[in-house]
């Protein structure tokens, strides 16, 4: 349904880290349990690379509370 929505447009992409589960990324400033699991986020990812993205940003991380770099 979203593709169909975003049909052919150009996409600035903006991906808020604390909307991840806390396990999948730490490094966030706030934790959230239950989040999107990396699964998830890897799959709209994937849909979203078959367009044309022009800019991507990634918001809301804090590499202070990462835990071994995994976010």
């Amino acid at each position: 349904e979203m593709m169909t929505w975003i049909g052919e447009s150009p996409l600035h992409v903006s991906l808020d880290i604390d909307a991840i589960d806390m396990s999948e990324a730490p490094g966030t400033g706030i934790k959230n349990r239950g989040g999107f699991s990396y699964r998830e986020i890897r799959y709209v990812c994937d849909l979203l690379a078959t367009r044309d993205i022009r800019a991507i940003d990634l918001v809301e991380v804090n590499p202070m509370n990462d835990v071994q770099n995994k976010t």
